[in-house]
């Protein structure tokens, strides 16, 4: 794995396991926002939360 890869792995083990599952859901396999929701049984409302602090840490971890 490339650098860039790794250091990204390492970053998304640091979120919370709602925050990482959702991260991944959205953004690797292409699911919605409803979607996860669905898949949580949680209001879509705390999946676009998950999401939106999620890859503010992912970010501020990636700067680092």
């Amino acid at each position: 794995m490339c650098e860039m890869g790794q250091q990204l792995e390492d970053c998304l083990q640091r979120l919370d396991q709602f925050q990482q599952r959702a991260i991944l859901m959205a953004y690797y396999y292409g699911s919605s926002r409803e979607e996860i929701a669905d898949h949580f049984e949680t209001p879509i409302n705390t999946v676009k939360s998950w999401l939106r602090r999620g890859l503010v840490r992912l970010q501020q971890c990636l700067q680092s």
